[in-house]
């Protein structure tokens, strides 16, 4: 796994464009009307400062991570493809920043918490709405950009869809023995059925017997299935009158806490990841028994 820089940005597109205004004017294939209108070039055809409306959110909630977002510099990036391959695939677009000298990858969305307020997952019951309103108020996801395809179920920073516990922490079946003592671990701590991969189909978010535990952020690397790291997750079970997250410490069920402040905690580790730094962020001080 190599986390990029600069360099290995520019030589994984075609394009990569500093000037945004530039970015505006380059000729960009989309196979159709629907591939265009979901292209983060939108971002750029609806604010003049497209950098300063997107870190401006964090301001007041997330001041730590702002501040190191303020030091960043902004793209946009083409991979252009093959005239062979057009009718099945667009040009390959992606926009982000880049923050000491590390690449940071933003996924657009045409429907931000700032547009819809709030939805199942998007629910200030279940993620802190000083979250919703810095992170995710115009952006979908943030990705530490990598040379392998990024998993739709993790990120190393907060994403609007979560994964689930099981799906987070496993890539493959070989530890069944070992998932039916974690989840019974997890249903008498909580008291409630989790929600995994096995009984999702039978699973509605009515069912006061039900507690779902999905994937706020990871701080792995997105091919990372290894025992290290800290990995937070939101509740969400009926009756949740206020948001309820979780630490669990090296993909090991049994270590998790309850976040407390996770406002402040989740601020300190986006500075932390944003900073460059290798060494792995220190949940502890926000964590404690339930």
């Amino acid at each position: 796994m190599t986390y990029f820089n600069q360099e290995k940005l520019e030589k994984s597109f075609d394009y990569v464009f500093w000037d945004l205004q530039k970015a505006l004017e380059a000729e960009i294939y989309w196979r159709n009307d629907s591939d265009k209108s979901y292209d983060p070039i939108n971002y750029l055809l609806e604010y003049d400062n497209v950098k300063d409306s997107l870190i401006e959110p964090f301001k007041t909630y997330q001041p730590k991570t702002y501040q190191v977002l303020l030091e960043s510099q902004f793209f946009y990036a083409i991979k252009k493809i093959t005239p062979e391959n057009r009718p099945f695939i667009s040009d390959i677009t992606q926009m982000g920043f880049l923050i000491n000298e590390k690449i940071f990858y933003i996924e657009y969305t045409k429907n931000p918490y700032e547009k819809i307020g709030n939805s199942l997952i998007l629910d200030d019951k279940i993620i802190p709405k000083e979250i919703l309103t810095s992170w995710l108020y115009r952006i979908d996801e943030w990705n530490q950009a990598e040379d392998v395809t990024m998993p739709i179920f993790k990120s190393r920073l907060p994403k609007s869809s979560q994964g689930l516990l099981g799906g987070v922490l496993y890539c493959n079946e070989e530890a069944d023995a070992l998932k039916i003592k974690e989840y019974a671990f997890l249903e008498e701590k909580f008291n409630k059925k989790v929600v995994s991969l096995n009984n999702f189909d039978d699973y509605t978010a009515h069912e006061e017997r039900y507690i779902c535990l999905r994937n706020l952020f990871d701080s792995r690397p997105s091919a990372s299935f290894d025992p290290i790291g800290s990995q937070v997750f939101v509740s969400s079970f009926v009756g949740q009158t206020s948001p309820e997250l979780y630490v669990i410490k090296n993909a090991d069920v049994f270590t998790i806490k309850k976040l407390v402040d996770p406002v402040t905690a989740i601020d300190h580790y986006g500075a932390h990841i944003f900073s460059g730094s290798n060494e792995e962020f220190d949940f502890s001080p926000y964590m404690e028994n339930f």
